[in-house]
């Protein structure tokens, strides 16, 4: 396989980069094997960002070079593993035609990989002190005199890191020198899809502007957009489920203004007409328009933080009588308790449409977010 990356050695140019992938899908063993990997959730991820900001410790972004030939000794409990050699993968290797190469180590292709690789890294930065979290397996904790001293999250062979001047005296050399780092970026880099840049104060700002800026619109002919009650076509709604699936990525990392919109398109797919074709493009004119906008992890000492939650829905407004709903989630200081104005960091949001309820159940649920909100509510069943 062969792309084209950013070159380390030359900023502002790219270099080719190869990589030899097998064809996993014919592996004998895929049924019997452990293919479950986990990845890092969004909230891990934000709270992982929060903490770095709020203890006021340089944000670093890594990734491992050939992560999966990092990782533990192929073990099959069927036998050794065996992978016949292209032609053209022959003669770049240097090799007889028609060669069969073993496999001592999990290569890329192969459904097991990424499993394995997680499982050898967790194992190291266990063995490293690194205390793994309980509420997402891709985040390890480091602690020193039973105080946080440093955090590292995961997914697949990136991660985002920091700490104390103690984790990078003890720990970080541990890891430079267990694992050959392609790149090793400090205050500022891309993380799944995000561009991360920390300040001056230690707050983190994401933005994800080149991708907003080239998001497509469908294109239309003056004719078409007048059929706004018409039936779209299989290649129209192909096009519809391409700009939803833009908007979905942006609005769950750093756009929640659009996540009403893309929201009620989302549920117009299976019965789309024109009309929605014309709502996606104007979906896009929005993403665009406000692609400058970035969401900020403030620098809130973490003895001074709280957790808000604010939530909200619109009685019934979909078109099947169902009721619209939203959430957000943030850390703000703790003075906004008695009132005061104080800055925040958005951490999560989602707005979804609510599944029917009974009384009892909808009642139940009310009850629950006016606990989780600190608000008072009551209700009485008819």
């Amino acid at each position: 396989m062969k792309t084209r990356r950013e070159d380390p050695n030359q900023p502002g140019k790219t270099e080719i980069k190869c990589r030899w992938c097998v064809k996993g899908f014919r592996d004998p063993d895929i049924y019997e094997m452990n293919r479950q990997s986990p990845t890092l959730s969004m909230e891990a991820l934000m709270v992982t960002l929060q903490i770095l900001a709020s203890n006021q410790w340089l944000m670093h972004i890594a990734d491992v070079e050939g992560a999966f030939l990092q990782g533990e000794t192929l073990k099959r409990k069927n036998g050794r593993v065996f992978v016949e050699v292209t032609k053209e993968d022959c003669i770049v290797l240097g090799i007889p035609e028609g060669a069969v190469v073993e496999l001592v180590k999990c290569v890329y292709g192969l459904s097991d990989a990424p499993r394995a690789w997680w499982e050898s890294f967790s194992k190291t930065a266990q063995s490293l002190g690194m205390k793994q979290s309980e509420l997402d397996p891709c985040v390890f904790l480091w602690f020193h005199e039973n105080s946080l001293q440093g955090i590292l999250s995961l997914h697949v062979d990136d991660m985002v890191l920091g700490g104390s001047q103690k984790f990078h005296e003890v720990l970080v050399p541990q890891l430079k020198k267990k694992y050959p780092f392609k790149h090793w970026k400090t205050k500022q880099g891309m993380f799944l899809g995000r561009n991360l840049v920390q300040q001056e104060d230690y707050s983190i700002v994401c933005d994800q502007e080149e991708y907003s800026r080239n998001v497509q619109v469908i294109k239309m002919t003056k004719d078409r957009r007048k059929q706004k009650n018409s039936p779209v076509t299989e290649n129209e709604r192909t096009k519809l489920r391409g700009v939803i699936g833009a908007a979905n990525w942006l609005m769950s990392s750093t756009r929640p203004d659009i996540a009403v919109q893309a929201g009620f398109l989302q549920q117009r797919i299976s019965k789309a007409t024109v009309n929605d074709l014309i709502e996606a493009n104007r979906l896009v004119g929005r993403i665009k328009d406000h692609s400058h906008l970035r969401l900020t992890i403030r620098s809130i000492p973490l003895e001074n933080c709280m957790v808000v939650v604010s939530t909200d829905a619109s009685w019934s407004n979909c078109e099947d009588l169902r009721s619209q709903a939203g959430y957000v989630i943030a850390v703000t200081d703790r003075r906004i308790a008695h009132g005061d104005q104080t800055q925040l960091s958005i951490l999560r949001w989602r707005s979804y449409k609510q599944e029917r309820h009974t009384q009892s159940t909808l009642g139940a649920e009310l009850m629950s977010l006016a606990r989780g909100s600190g608000s008072d509510l009551y209700w009485q069943s008819s």
